[in-house]
């Protein structure tokens, strides 16, 4: 009988660590815990094979990201989400274009409140490449109280 009782407690200590453990704010690669209040910019240092450099602001406050500007800008200061041309053929092709693609990882960001969010279906590569500077901006951003602008390869 004290056996029982034994492993019944025993039972269920753990399984109510593990419980408070899955209410916990986190601490994985993906949770945006301790991030300082600011806004935050990043960007590629070079142009893509497109000529295309891809550029992000993060804002964060009250420590929760609030805000996400992404684009990708030629050289003569055109951005992606306002150029017709690359609007129609992307959605002839993709079903999808830049400025929906980034508003949908923009949402994605804010409900998750998370440094890396899934891809957006017909748009994998600026997908890609908005998790990249996500990822930076949080983390060696955000997490740092970091404001100074930052170029990354």
């Amino acid at each position: 009988m004290l056996k029982r009782k034994l492993t019944a407690a025993a039972l269920s200590l753990v399984l109510s660590v593990g419980i408070l453990a899955g209410c916990s704010s986190g601490t994985g690669s993906n949770s945006t815990e301790k991030l300082v209040d600011g806004v935050y910019k990043v960007e590629y240092e070079n142009f893509d094979s497109h000529d295309y450099k891809a550029q992000l602001e993060l804002s964060v406050s009250g420590g929760k990201i609030t805000d996400v500007k992404f684009d990708e800008v030629k050289k003569d200061g055109t951005l992606k989400s306002k150029d017709e041309n690359y609007k129609k053929s992307m959605e002839e092709q993709s079903k999808t274009y830049p400025e929906k693609a980034y508003n949908e990882l923009k949402e994605k960001v804010i409900s998750k409140q998370s440094s890396q969010v899934d891809a957006v279906a017909g748009a994998t590569a600026s997908s890609k490449t908005f998790n990249v500077l996500l990822k930076y901006a949080v983390n060696e951003m955000a997490k740092k109280g970091v404001t100074t602008p930052a170029k990354i390869k």
